[in-house]
């Protein structure tokens, strides 16, 4: 089903002219894209049920990686979705436990961002 949907989604959001399109934003890739990936719990797979997330594991990442390679997307859910997950027990006062991280409500950059900002406080 995960599968099926996202590349459903994908079909209809990437195609060639779409994407040389979406590089040509000032962000270099598609927000309403992201948005999409929020509303299909993809910004929250890695992340535990009671932290607001889903709960996925290396399957279901897997199945997201393999559809974004295919399509070559361009927005940034390797760097963002992936990679923050460990930095959330450093930023629990910036981290609302019914966001996943402040993942799936947070544009792609301010999430992180806001996470590591709170990090490299903490380390000082």
């Amino acid at each position: 089903m995960l599968s099926d949907s996202l590349e459903r989604m994908l079909a209809e959001r990437y195609g060639f002219e779409q994407r040389q399109g979406y590089m040509k934003t000032p962000d270099g890739f598609s927000r309403a894209c992201w948005q999409q990936y929020a509303e299909l719990g993809l910004l929250g797979l890695p992340f535990a049920e009671q932290d607001g997330g889903f709960g996925g594991g290396p399957v279901e990442l897997m199945i997201v990686a393999e559809a974004f390679g295919r399509a070559l997307v361009l927005e940034p859910f390797l760097s963002t979705v992936l990679e923050t997950p460990p930095l959330c027990p450093f930023v629990p006062e910036f981290v609302p436990k019914t966001s996943a991280c402040g993942m799936s409500t947070s544009s792609p950059t301010s999430a992180r961002r806001r996470s590591l900002d709170s990090w490299s406080r903490r380390m000082l």
